[in-house]
C-alpha cells in the first residue's frame, strides 16, 4: 500500500495570514451558520414537513447563539427543543 502525503503548506499560510488564525475562521463559519438557520425558518407556520420550522413566537429562531469553549471549539445552542 502506497502512503498518501499532503502538501498542506498553502492551508498552513492561509491560516496564518487570517486574522485570529484557526480561530477567527471557525468563529466565522459558526455565525454565518447561525444566520444561515435563523434566515432558512420561514414565516409560514406549521412549516411543510422536511422543511426547516416555521417561526410562530420567534423564541427558538432567537435563541441561537454562538460560544466559543475552548481555543479552536465552539458551539452553536439554543433552545431544547430545537432538535426535534
Amino acid at each position: 500500500m502506497d502512503d498518501v502525503k499532503l502538501d498542506t503548506r498553502r492551508l498552513d499560510a492561509l491560516i496564518r495570514e487570517t486574522p485570529g488564525g484557526t480561530s477567527g475562521v471557525l468563529r466565522k463559519l459558526m455565525f454565518d451558520m447561525q444566520a444561515d438557520m435563523a434566515n432558512s425558518m420561514s414565516a409560514e407556520s406549521p412549516s411543510a414537513p422536511g422543511d426547516p420550522p416555521g417561526v410562530d413566537t420567534g423564541a427558538l429562531k432567537n435563541s441561537l447563539t454562538v460560544q466559543q469553549t475552548g481555543p479552536s471549539s465552539f458551539e452553536l445552542t439554543g433552545l431544547e427543543y430545537g432538535v426535534y
